[in-house]
């Protein structure tokens, strides 16, 4: 007996010196944290649109382009027009709730951090209008809830991935226009069975247009403007006559369209 219960002195202190010598834990940023490490990687920001976000401020009511769902948790950041300049901040990743991230007319720079895939909640990112450059992030693909995605007027090059269209069931709305892609239209765009709206005008895009991409049922605009696409216009049209949109302007289609047997708005 005794023997045993020195052993369970040995085992307890043996415990004690171990809970003594184990490092502390982390604990997890705040939401305000976060918030503030974005606002940390902003260089410039010459309208004051960040001077409420203050430690001691209140996220959710004071901090100006922030908004909170009814448990307080950060599910939009809207800051627009605001001529905020810096790279965006991975910690943003860390905003588990975040559906909506609006920061067109900025003037962002670098790319879209890849900690940015774990944001499986956002359903609208709209970084349209800063200096955002780099090949277009795989992982943008790959968010399961993304609706509206507009990166146009940026400085993106490359070819557009085909993982972009890999779950995309939900998407609405694309845009791509006024960066530098070069490459092909990949033809599983035809994934995005819901899509109503799709714009890369603006580019150096190749080859042809694709035909699936007429055959998303619920398509209503395609602007493929300012390009390098080729083929056919007449067999481009005839199988997009279901558009209410469609500009196919300033490429090297051949033939001339035939106006006459549409009844949707074109631009040639």
């Amino acid at each position: 007996m005794r023997s045993l219960l020195q052993q369970c002195c040995y085992l307890a202190a043996g415990l004690l010196l171990l809970i003594a010598f184990w490092p502390p834990a982390v604990a997890a940023a705040t939401e305000k944290e976060i918030l503030l490490q974005f606002k940390g990687n902003i260089t410039s920001d010459p309208y004051n649109s960040l001077i409420s976000w203050d430690l001691d401020a209140d996220q959710c009511r004071d901090y100006s382009g922030v908004f909170c769902d009814p448990f307080g948790n950060v599910n939009k950041i809207v800051l627009w027009n605001t001529s905020l300049a810096g790279v965006l901040s991975p910690a943003l990743s860390e905003l588990k709730s975040l559906r909506v991230l609006t920061l067109f007319g900025n003037r962002f720079t670098g790319n879209i951090p890849q900690e940015y895939q774990e944001l499986t909640t956002l359903w609208k990112i709209n970084v349209s209008s800063n200096a955002l450059s780099g090949p277009i992030p795989e992982f943008l693909g790959g968010l399961p809830s993304i609706r509206f995605l507009d990166l146009s007027r940026n400085m993106f090059e490359g070819q557009i991935p085909s993982s972009l269209f890999s779950v995309c069931e939900k998407t609405k709305f694309i845009s791509l226009s006024h960066n530098n892609l070069s490459g092909t239209i990949p033809i599983i765009i035809n994934n995005c069975v819901n899509l109503e709206g799709f714009d890369v005008s603006f580019n150096g895009l190749s080859g042809e247009l694709p035909s699936q991409i007429c055959e998303i049922p619920s398509l209503d605009y395609l602007s493929v403007r300012n390009n390098m696409l080729t083929g056919s216009v007449e067999e481009q049209i005839s199988s997009c006559q279901r558009l209410k949109l469609l500009d196919l302007g300033s490429n090297l289609f051949t033939g001339n369209p035939p106006f006459r047997v549409l009844e949707l708005e074109i631009m040639c």
